[in-house]
């Protein structure tokens, strides 16, 4: 049997060296490099600015859209693309059709080695171009739920220790099992958020198990040795799942700047705030700074 399971493994990373899966409802195609190599060839500039120096690059590769179009690849709200390293994006629908990114096979008059065919998004970061394409799937949107429940990070970690985060270098903070596994189902898929709007939604065993929190400046950074440094979030500031929310209240001057984040525009004004010792109405306006917050336990919307 592990002599099987070896060779499965092998062969998927034959397959993957040699072209790109897509799969659909469950059912996989397979578009060889022979086949890529067919498509008319598309061509595009991008200019970035990466450590504060421009970058400028010249493409060629398949246009993604003719390839999901001849395949009739079209229901669909979004599609992930995951990589040889565990890398992971998602692009929706409306995104592919503004932007029309391009499977590139050739960069500044080179040939990309098979194994780092990469994904080019136009005008997007390139935290979407993901290199060593393994495979892509169709999917349904995700919905973001209304956050009827909400936690404070800050208040719920101050009764434990901060410790190292191995293999993190002088990194210091918690474990993430620490700060949701009490909260939150481990089974799911947790949407998370940084201050920036950069967001994911992380399969928990496959992201998110072995998670740290890296305190730095009363805020913090999520990691994990379980996706490559691409997908990690800085300043993080909030985790969803269903209708719970735990919020980072050291990133935000008041709710209304939460629900801004989250892009959440239809709520109520006046929230239920619970403390130790009763529960107070309070606007969504008003300011962190209060003291009112200070022995705040958790928000009832």
């Amino acid at each position: 049997m592990k002599k099987t399971f070896i060779l499965g493994i092998i062969l998927m990373c034959a397959l993957q060296l040699f072209g790109i899966e897509i799969i659909v409802s469950g059912n996989k195609i397979m578009i060889s490099q022979e086949k890529l190599v067919k498509y008319d060839p598309v061509s595009l500039e991008t200019h970035l600015i990466k450590d504060g120096k421009p970058k400028d690059d010249k493409w060629i590769g398949v246009d993604l859209i003719t390839i999901l179009e001849e395949y009739n690849i079209s229901d669909y709200d979004q599609i992930k693309f995951y990589s040889n390293d565990n890398y992971m994006v998602r692009l929706k629908k409306e995104d592919i059709y503004s932007h029309k990114p391009i499977i590139a096979l050739n960069r500044n008059g080179k040939k990309i080695d098979k194994s780092r065919i990469r994904l080019v998004v136009p005008e997007m970061r390139d935290m979407f171009w993901i290199s060593g394409i393994a495979y892509l799937e169709t999917e349904s949107a995700f919905e973001l739920k209304f956050p009827h429940n909400i936690i404070f990070a800050e208040k719920y970690l101050a009764d434990k220790e901060q410790h190292a985060l191995a293999p993190f270098k002088d990194a210091t903070g918690y474990d993430f099992a620490e700060l949701t596994n009490e909260i939150f189902p481990t089974d799911k898929r947790y949407f998370v958020i940084g201050r920036d709007g950069v967001s994911h939604w992380f399969e928990y065993e496959n992201y998110l198990s072995k998670a740290v929190l890296i305190s730095k400046d009363n805020k913090f950074d999520m990691k994990s040795i379980q996706m490559p440094g691409g997908m990690w979030v800085d300043d993080i500031a909030a985790i969803v799942l269903n209708s719970k929310a735990i919020i980072f209240q050291n990133q935000f001057n008041n709710l209304e700047e939460v629900m801004e984040l989250l892009k959440i525009s239809s709520y109520h004004k006046n929230v239920q705030l619970r403390t130790k010792n009763e529960i107070k109405s309070v606007p969504v306006n008003l300011p962190f700074s209060e003291p009112i917050w200070q022995n705040s336990i958790k928000i009832i919307w």
